[in-house]
């Protein structure tokens, strides 16, 4: 039987630089029924609540992958490890995996791009970084992590937004629980959502958007997709942008007369 857990539920003030927003986290984890070796396996084709854009903002974007080690400064991590098919699949608006096979062939982690997280005496995180190409007002990120099993299949991460791409803030903060490798043998996705508690947006004047991976399941895991949308603007703001573009109209037609 196909297990779906809902996971976390968190809270916590945020203050952004345009706007204060109590940024709630919601995480699910689904767990694949047992399959066929080789077989695909879609959660969004029965799990409702997996629904990966194909139309947000980072869609099709190559986000920027960076590293830092406080503890051996030049070490770097690599996203395709296993045979992964690497940051092409993060903003593809696919969630679709397989059953996995013996080895660590490409088939097999076709849908991952790894990022690294160690944590203890050894330190070394995974910054990804979107450029969304214009400044925007965010509603909702959606991260999805996973793996063919529970080996690899989560993180824990921060989200850090930025207006110039020099100087990030801290929107939230996703952590993980302890590792469950060798509870499940079948394809395990998680989907950790950002929004503002209240409706509101979720951060205001953002053009880059950076999720900083520091606790992976044995060190490493699979990101899956990363989904960012933009606010829809308040009535009261399209009726005055409406007001403005008349008015605009009318002093060109009074100029031209």
């Amino acid at each position: 039987m196909k297990s779906r857990f809902l996971l976390v539920f968190g809270l916590a003030g945020i203050v952004l630089p345009a706007a204060q927003a109590a940024v709630s986290v919601t995480s699910w984890k689904d767990v694949a029924p047992s399959g066929s070796a080789g077989n695909s396996y879609d959660p969004a084709s029965s799990n409702v609540l997996f629904t990966p854009s194909s139309t947000d903002l980072a869609q099709g974007l190559t986000a920027a992958v960076a590293y830092e080690s406080t503890t051996n400064p030049g070490d770097v991590g690599d996203v395709f490890y296993e045979s992964a098919a690497g940051p092409s699949v993060w903003t593809d608006g696919s969630i679709s995996t397989v059953y996995a096979t013996s080895g660590m062939d490409a088939a097999n982690h076709a849908s991952y791009g790894v990022i690294t997280g160690y944590t203890g005496s050894y330190v070394l995180q995974t910054f990804v970084t979107f450029d969304l190409g214009s400044v925007y007002d965010l509603s909702q990120i959606d991260v999805y992590t996973g793996w063919n099993d529970s080996g690899r299949d989560d993180s824990s991460f921060t989200i850090l937004v930025s207006s110039d791409g020099l100087t990030f803030d801290l929107l939230g903060s996703y952590a993980k629980g302890s590792d469950d490798t060798g509870t499940y043998t079948s394809p395990v996705t998680n989907l950790h959502s950002f929004t503002d508690d209240g409706g509101a947006a979720l951060a205001t004047g953002v053009q880059y958007v950076q999720l900083q991976f520091t606790d992976a399941d044995n060190a490493r895991a699979g990101l899956v997709e990363v989904d960012v949308f933009a606010a829809v603007p308040e009535p009261a703001t399209v009726g005055l942008a409406g007001l403005g573009l008349l008015a605009g109209v009318s002093r060109r037609r009074r100029t031209a007369c």
